[in-house]
């Protein structure tokens, strides 16, 4: 068993981020940890002006400026083996199948999944989970999906959508005319308005690690954090950042996936009987506000 680290520790990993900016931040291995999640809120809080400044100065470096929309974005996935596994990027694409025509409640039509952001194609690092559209608030939800085994921090996925949501706005006039023109021919097409206004949030499992946490309530260094992210966002023209969590269990060894084989590749949807469910947490009053 790995010996706990020290706030003093901590701190010496963070001063050795070679640039400090969020884009750099939201990979520090640290966040990973809930038993750290305290520790890292503090030193992020005291660096934010720091981290904040550096991320604007160049996060246009970081993202790219076009090509969001990939082909072969059909929900069909090349699967070799073990086909009813439950795993993040199945399920993304099963909750895309099922709710690209309806709304999958509040975080609307699920129009595209594991959306690429970064300008190198080849990093897995810096992709959207999900892109839902909800027409009636006029919002883009920008989706952080955890799955339910993951023992990532609460932490770790605040600070993922945080930049993402950050780095779509930086380029929100081509992302938005792209999409239109992704979806513009296809059944039951919408059109995303130019005003549309882009919307964070975290989707996990009461089960996960993150899940647990919005259950229990956050740490007040992450409640402070999540604030001051918060105002960041709703002055340069986002929300801020949504928290939802699946009520449905998942049981090790149970099937919630069907596949169906498309040409060469493997349509993934949700078994008849499973129908996802959430639940919607304001974090920083600790009040559940929705039901799915």
């Amino acid at each position: 068993m790995s010996k706990k680290k020290s706030r003093e520790e901590l701190e010496k990993e963070f001063e050795e981020i070679e640039l400090k900016n969020w884009f750099n931040v939201y990979n520090w291995n640290a966040l990973k940890d809930k038993s750290y999640e305290e520790a890292c809120a503090q030193i992020l809080k005291e660096h934010f002006t720091e981290l904040e400044d550096n991320f604007n100065n160049c996060s246009k470096n970081n993202c790219r400026e076009n090509n969001f929309c990939q082909d072969g974005h059909d929900g069909c996935a090349n699967i070799k083996s073990n086909e009813e596994k439950f795993t993040e990027k199945r399920m993304c694409y099963a909750l895309y199948n099922a709710y690209n025509k309806e709304p999958f409640g509040v975080l609307g039509k699920i129009i595209d999944y594991e959306v690429p952001l970064k300008k190198d194609l080849r990093d897995k690092k810096g992709k959207i989970d999900l892109l839902g559209y909800d027409e009636s608030s006029g919002s883009l939800n920008i989706i952080e999906v955890k799955q339910p085994n993951s023992n990532e921090s609460i932490l770790k996925a605040i600070l993922e959508v945080f930049v993402y949501s950050k780095l779509v706005q930086e380029v929100k006039k081509n992302f938005v005319k792209e999409y239109n023109e992704f979806i513009k021919d296809k059944e039951d097409s919408i059109s995303i308005p130019k005003e549309i206004i882009f919307s964070p949030n975290v989707l996990t499992f009461k089960q996960a690690t993150s899940g647990k946490q919005l259950e229990e309530g956050l740490s007040n260094e992450t409640k402070k954090l999540l604030s001051k992210l918060n105002s960041v966002l709703k002055q340069q023209g986002l929300t801020e950042i949504r928290f939802f969590y699946f009520t449905n269990k998942i049981e090790k060894g149970e099937k919630y996936l069907n596949t169906m084989t498309v040409g060469d590749k493997k349509r993934i949807t949700f078994i008849s009987c499973f129908i996802p469910t959430f639940e919607q947490k304001d974090v920083l009053r600790d009040e559940t506000i929705i039901q799915k």
